[in-house]
C-alpha cells in the first residue's frame, strides 16, 4: 500500500511535461492551466515529504501551515481558471456522428482542426465522382489558434455550410470527404460527378444577407484517383 501511494504521488511528475507538450503543440490554454495545477500538486507532495523528515518547533509549524494554505489557495485558483477556460472553449464545428475528428499543426506550426468521413478510404465507386471540389469560407473574427471567435460566428458558419451542402447535392451527385479549419478559414471537401454544373450554378455565390464577415470561394479540379485526399489516410481519427 505504501508503494501505491508513492506511485500516485509521482503521477504529476509525468503529467506536467505531458501537459506542457500538448500546450505547446495545440496552443490551447486548457493544457497550460492543467500543467500549472499538476505542478502545484507536485510541489505540494514534495513539500509534504520534506516536512516528514524534519523536526520543527511550534513557530515553524505555523509558518509551514501558512505556506500550505497559500499552496492550496493557488491550487483552488488554478482549478477555477481551468474550469473557466474549459467552459469558454469553442466547438469549432457542429457535432456530426458520421465524422471523425483530429487536430494537428501544419508545416508552419499553425493549428489545424479536421472532421473527416473515414469511410472515404474504402469507398469503391470513386470513378463516379472524378472531380475534387473545395469550398473556402473565410472569416475575420478568429481566436489565437485561428479558429472562429464566438459561438455566433460558429453558428453562422454552420448555417452557410448546411446551405452549401444542400445546393451542391441538388446540382449533382456528391460525396462528402470532410472539413477543416485553419487560420481564419473553414474548408469543405467533396468529390462530385459534374464540375461544369457546379461551376455554372455556384460561380459567384455570395454569403446570405447578415453574414457580411464571411467570404466564400470554391475550386473544382479533375482528380479521378482521389490523390488529393490520400494524405488524410495516414491520420488516426478520434
Amino acid at each position: 500500500m505504501k508503494y501505491f501511494f508513492i506511485f500516485v504521488d509521482c503521477i504529476p511528475l509525468f503529467l506536467v511535461p505531458l501537459c506542457i507538450y500538448y500546450w505547446q503543440k495545440y496552443k490551447e490554454p486548457f493544457w497550460g492551466w492543467l500543467a500549472v495545477i499538476q505542478g502545484i500538486i507536485l510541489l505540494q507532495h514534495f513539500w509534504r515529504y520534506i516536512k516528514s523528515f524534519i523536526d520543527i518547533d511550534l513557530q515553524t509549524k505555523l509558518l509551514l501551515f501558512r505556506i500550505d494554505s497559500l499552496v492550496s489557495l493557488a491550487l483552488l485558483i488554478s482549478i477555477i481558471a481551468i474550469l473557466y477556460v474549459f467552459r469558454e472553449r469553442k466547438v469549432t464545428f457542429k457535432e456530426d456522428k458520421n465524422l471523425k475528428g483530429f487536430h494537428n499543426n501544419d508545416s508552419q506550426g499553425i493549428p489545424v482542426r479536421w472532421f473527416i468521413n473515414p469511410d472515404f478510404r474504402n469507398f469503391k465507386d470513386r470513378s463516379k465522382y472524378p472531380y475534387h471540389l473545395q469550398i473556402h469560407m473565410e472569416f475575420r473574427e478568429k481566436d489565437s489558434r485561428g479558429f472562429p471567435k464566438g459561438r455566433k460566428l460558429i453558428k453562422e458558419l454552420d448555417a452557410i455550410e448546411d446551405q452549401i451542402d444542400k445546393e451542391i447535392k441538388s446540382i449533382c451527385d456528391a460525396y462528402f470527404i470532410g472539413k477543416m479549419m485553419r487560420d481564419g478559414f473553414r474548408y469543405l471537401f467533396y468529390y462530385i460527378s459534374d464540375d461544369k454544373k457546379i461551376q455554372d450554378q455556384l460561380k459567384g455565390a455570395t454569403v446570405p444577407e447578415g453574414y457580411s464577415e464571411i467570404r466564400l470561394d470554391m475550386v473544382a479540379e479533375k482528380d479521378e484517383n482521389w490523390k488529393k485526399v490520400d494524405y488524410l489516410s495516414k491520420f488516426r481519427f478520434e
